[in-house]
């Protein structure tokens, strides 16, 4: 379980970085329109806020030959 949680937060930090990237580049589109704006804003914020959680719990449910680990000696 903290293999998983400790690789979720790891990975977070592209998925977060992505789902920026991309909030950005819909916000530079619907510059015109604030409603769009705080839409795109929540929608990336609740995406941030589910994807560890969505990531712990594929990690937790994939078979663990397929995750690269550190086995400890």
């Amino acid at each position: 379980m903290k293999d998983a949680l400790a690789l979720a937060l790891v990975h977070f930090l592209w998925q977060g970085a992505l789902l920026a990237f991309v909030a950005a580049v819909l916000m530079r589109v619907a510059r015109g329109s604030a409603p769009a704006r705080y839409a795109i804003g929540v929608a990336t914020l609740c995406a941030m806020a589910a994807a560890p959680a969505v990531t712990t719990a594929w990690f937790i449910h994939t078979d663990p030959a397929t995750v690269v680990t550190t086995q400890r000696a």
